[in-house]
């Protein structure tokens, strides 16, 4: 039996086609893009980096993980890791603040895992803009 397209339509060749039930195709998460291409360097704890969006036309729901960054345990995502919309938020830890002393670009490696069981990984650069070493001064009084 061979199986074919024409005009659109599943055309059987040399046999019949039984129908046992139905097969769910799962579209693999194709795309993720992130919202930053830089992080000012000092950046307080808890500071959003930027936003994390996937493109998965078949899924609910993502569980997002950090796979890998240039510099250990310098980005979490808010809120845990799991989603039921993109827009999720990378955010500096409690553990270190980026430096250009430590790196002038970090990447950080991104898996999202639909809720069908297929991933996608995509690793993004940061580039780490250098802090004003004598900043003006703000809420002068006279």
């Amino acid at each position: 039996m061979v199986l074919f397209l024409r005009n659109g339509k599943l055309v059987v060749a040399g046999g019949k086609l039984r129908q046992r039930g139905q097969r769910i195709v799962t579209i693999t998460p194709s795309d993720l893009t992130f919202s930053a291409t830089f992080i000012s360097e000092l950046s307080p704890v808890g500071t959003t980096v930027g936003r994390v969006d996937v493109y998965d036309p078949d899924a609910t729901s993502w569980t997002f993980e950090i796979v890998n960054q240039s510099t250990s345990n310098l980005f979490v995502f808010a809120g845990g890791s799991t989603a039921s919309t993109g827009g999720h938020a990378i955010v500096v830890t409690d553990r270190q603040v980026p430096t250009r002393s430590i790196s002038q670009v970090q990447t950080v490696t991104i898996r999202v895992t639909d809720s069908r069981g297929a991933s996608y990984t995509e690793t993004f650069s940061l580039t780490v803009l250098e802090a004003s070493v004598n900043p003006a001064p703000v809420n002068i009084t006279l």
